[in-house]
Formats: structure tokens, C-alpha cells, sequence
């Protein structure tokens, strides 16, 4: 049984205006980067239902069929960083928190324009209206480990 109640959210594209790449640490590998971005006018769609606590979570990864370019969906479900965030924020809450979203993607994958960090973001901002629970931010960065997704504090 759901609530009705679904909610829809652009997750837009990010441009670098300017972006500069430090060497790797020794820790763990990552480079650190410092990065001028702007969204763009090219969004992902991000549509969430709340479900019954006795469901279990729906997620759909697919390919807008308006998009442009047209990319292999080929990574598993659980590790798209949508649903890792979806993950987190159930972390956060101690228990799982049912939910059906889909992810319609209209970013070209692996074009360095944000796609799956904007889609996470969009996925944040939604749990968090949905459940009134602060978005984990700390527990997303640390999960993603390579930035804050463009767009985690925007509307």
C-alpha cells in the first residue's frame, strides 16, 4: 500500500567553469578537487512514492527516451549513488524507509556533468521532505567519498 503521494524533482546537470585536481593522497587515493560549477538546463528526473513500512523499496534506473545520447544502464541497482543515498538515509533512521523511485537519465552517463551525484542530491532532498529527518550529508559524503553531489542544498 503506498500514501499516493508522488513527488517528482529535476536533478540538473553541472558545468565546471573551472576545476583544478590536487595530487592523490596517500590515505586513500582520491585526488582533491577545487571546482567552479553552474547548473545546466539538461535534468534527470527523480520520481519518489513513499510505500507502506511493510513493502519492500522499488528502484528503476532507465534512460529517458528523450535523451540525446543513449548510454548502458550496466551497473547494479544498489550501487547507484540514488539509491546509495536512498541507503543512507535509512542508515540514518535505524530502519528501512520504503519507498518506490524511479530514475529517468537524460545526463549522458560518464560525461563529467554530475548526472548520478545530482540524481543522489535530488534523492536526499526528496527522503527528506518525505521523512521530515535531516539529510545525512556527512554519511553521504563519507559513503560516496569522492564529493558533495551539485545540488544537495539547493530547492
Amino acid at each position: 500500500m503506498t500514501d499516493g503521494t508522488k513527488l517528482e524533482l529535476l536533478a540538473p546537470a553541472k558545468l565546471n567553469l573551472a576545476l583544478a585536481v590536487g595530487p592523490a593522497r596517500a590515505s586513500d587515493g582520491m585526488h582533491p578537487i577545487a571546482s567552479w560549477m553552474v547548473p545546466i538546463g539538461l535534468c534527470d528526473t527523480i520520481t519518489m512514492q513513499r510505500l507502506d513500512d511493510s513493502e519492500e523499496s522499488l528502484f528503476e534506473i532507465v534512460n529517458d527516451p528523450a535523451a540525446l545520447r543513449v548510454a548502458p544502464i550496466d551497473w547494479a541497482v544498489e550501487s547507484d549513488l540514488a539509491v546509495r543515498a536512498v541507503r543512507a538515509i535509512e542508515a540514518d533512521a535505524g530502519r528501512p524507509l520504503p519507498v518506490a523511485m524511479r530514475v529517468e537519465k537524460r545526463i549522458p552517463v560518464g560525461a563529467g556533468l554530475g548526472g548520478g551525484s545530482s540524481d543522489a542530491a535530488a534523492a536526499l532532498r526528496r527522503r527528506h521532505r518525505q521523512t521530515m529527518r535531516p539529510a545525512p550529508v556527512t554519511v553521504v559524503a563519507a559513503h560516496d567519498r569522492a564529493h558533495h553531489p551539485p545540488g544537495l542544498f539547493g530547492k
